[in-house]
């Protein structure tokens, strides 16, 4: 396929197991070669289309235009509900469960455009700190429990530190 590219002036590009070529040299006979080549290794290919130039195409997720790849809408939409969820949630276990898939979806949008990236990490800092508030409050919740319970509490202390050996008195010493 690389030599039957090569021969059409296209670029030939793959993302796991999606192909796409672009170029002048593009057009349905182009396609159908590489659709001929594909079959006589015993697979299969699906979804060929042939888009004219200038138009907006969608490509393996990700919007190709004549002045560089871009984001979907909807990514972007599913990144400001994030926010916008983000703005409204209370305590810190609903924080997480939001900021997760959140920093997630900017890490990706990152790989596209780079000012996501930085959101990301702010975010990631935010994280951070919703986990450890998370922490406190279980300890705090543990320690009530505790409190409640003075037995618990003592065993704890005790289980916490074993005793230490004492030797008995040797008949040498004097």
């Amino acid at each position: 396929m690389a030599n039957s590219a090569e021969k059409a002036l296209v670029t030939p590009t793959t993302y796991v197991d999606d192909l796409s070529t672009s170029g002048n040299g593009v057009f349905s006979g182009h396609l159908h070669d590489i659709r001929r080549q594909i079959a006589k290794t015993g697979l299969r290919s699906h979804k060929a289309k042939v888009i004219k130039p200038g138009n907006a195409k969608l490509v393996t997720g990700v919007i190709v235009t004549a002045a560089g790849i871009k984001l979907p809408n909807r990514r972007h939409e599913a990144i400001a509900k994030g926010f916008a969820d983000l703005e409204t949630c209370e305590g810190p276990e609903a924080e997480l469960k939001i900021l997760n898939p959140l920093i997630s979806r900017l890490h990706e949008a990152g790989q596209i455009d780079r000012r996501f990236t930085q959101r990301a990490r702010n975010l990631e800092r935010r994280r951070v700190a919703a986990k450890a508030a998370l922490l406190a409050e279980e300890r705090r919740g543990r320690a009530l429990l505790c409190a409640d319970q003075p037995s618990t509490q003592i065993m704890r202390r005790v289980t916490k530190s074993p005793p230490t050996p004492r030797l008995a008195p040797s008949a040498n010493q004097g």
